[in-house]
């Protein structure tokens, strides 16, 4: 879906440095570290961390041109596992909340359109319209916070009535109303692992996204 990002907004995103010393505050290394320690050995070169042990295999990993400072638009290109890519570029240091907000948005119509079995909640538009309006400026926080209440009560219902296909979505629609991106996106990915046949699919789907939004 198109949103409001500007072409001048877009290259401003694209063109965010990322330098080492941001990789060492949000403890990138160490976290990986420890990932791989705690790691199924398979699972570790799927994810490519198996060889990381120090600072200069990290940097190789990374693949980037210039080790010590990278762009946005360098981390998109790069062949690093999509999950570095999610977890690197979900900051608000690199993204503003808005854009983070329009992310949200299409991870959840993602959702619905891997569910819709053509019988879609009709309320569930107008609820997202109500999130793209508060992410343009265009309602105040209340209306916001109202909208989100209606979407908990109608998940809460489809929770009770059963139907996985109506809880994901709605479910869906509840975490993409929410105001904090990031929470909205830990529940978002949730939902979206509901759908997929993978997690590699659902990473890939999200990078889709993020690409799709800054082109």
């Amino acid at each position: 879906m198109n949103y409001p990002i500007s072409a001048t907004e877009k290259q401003k995103i694209l063109k965010k440095r990322i330098s080492y010393n941001d990789l060492k505050r949000w403890n990138a290394l160490s976290t990986l570290l420890v990932t791989k320690e705690h790691m199924d050995s398979k699972k570790s070169v799927y994810f490519g961390i198996n060889n990381i042990s120090d600072e200069e295999t990290f940097l190789k990993w990374i693949g980037v041109k210039n080790p010590h400072s990278f762009t946005v638009a360098e981390v998109l290109q790069t062949s690093v596992h999509p999950h570095f890519k999610c977890w690197l570029l979900f900051r608000q240091e690199l993204i503003p909340q808005a854009v983070m907000g329009y992310w949200g948005l299409d991870m959840c119509r993602k959702i619905l359109l891997k569910t819709n079995a053509g019988n879609l909640d009709f309320r569930y538009n107008y609820l997202l319209q109500v999130k793209l309006a508060w992410l343009q400026n265009e309602v105040s926080l209340g209306n916001l916070m109202y909208a989100t209440r209606k979407a908990k009560t109608i998940y809460e219902d489809c929770f009770m009535g059963g139907d996985e296909r109506a809880k994901t979505e709605a479910y869906a629609v509840y975490a993409a109303m929410q105001e904090d991106p990031f929470t909205s996106y830990r529940m978002l990915f949730e939902a979206m692992n509901r759908t997929a046949e993978n997690t590699s699919e659902v990473y890939s789907d999200i990078l889709q996204i993020i690409a799709n939004s800054l082109q």
